[in-house]
């Protein structure tokens, strides 16, 4: 941060709105009713690690802290295959709160992600939970993708375990 207290991130304005779209085009290709796997968003031989996912998503599992793991665009594709499957109405998720690096590679980005639900018509949509991303990012011949995403659920108020520190900001 500079002496006036403004926030640079090393990326052109060009770049730092097409990372937002990306941002952007991951909620909508996650969420019901896209025509897309959101997988065409990641690099072919990216990572994806989720922690506590199965309970929004109402995977088998347990509530350890070891993540779900994805490797490359075949695990990829088939892990938000199953979201589209699971979760094929009602269900809406913001990412929110971007914070971008430029990185020598490409960038590092940070967000919120906050996750509703409406289970009927007649009742209100409710929050399902809240949690962050990191990402390493990379430019590509067909624009940024994701390289490698982690996402966190946070912590509840009544859970002792900590809440990670962002990577940046």
């Amino acid at each position: 941060m500079s002496a006036n207290n403004t926030v640079r991130s090393g990326l052109s304005p060009q770049d730092y709105m097409e990372i937002s779209q990306l941002y952007g085009l991951y909620a909508r290709d996650v969420d019901p009713g896209s025509p897309r796997n959101a997988a065409w968003l990641f690099t072919d031989d990216a990572e994806f690690y989720a922690y506590g996912a199965q309970f929004a998503y109402n995977y088998s599992g347990d509530a350890s802290s070891e993540p779900q793991q994805y490797h490359g665009q075949n695990e990829l594709a088939a892990f938000f295959e199953t979201i589209r499957e699971n979760v094929s109405t009602g269900t809406r998720h913001f990412n929110t709160t971007y914070v971008v690096e430029k990185t020598p590679d490409g960038a590092k980005g940070t967000c919120y992600m906050l996750m509703v639900a409406r289970d009927t018509v007649s009742e209100a949509p409710y929050i399902v939970g809240t949690g962050t991303y990191e990402d390493d990012l990379i430019e590509t011949g067909e624009g940024w993708r994701f390289k490698r995403r982690i996402f966190r659920f946070d912590a509840c108020k009544d859970d002792e375990s900590p809440v990670p520190l962002a990577a940046i900001g």
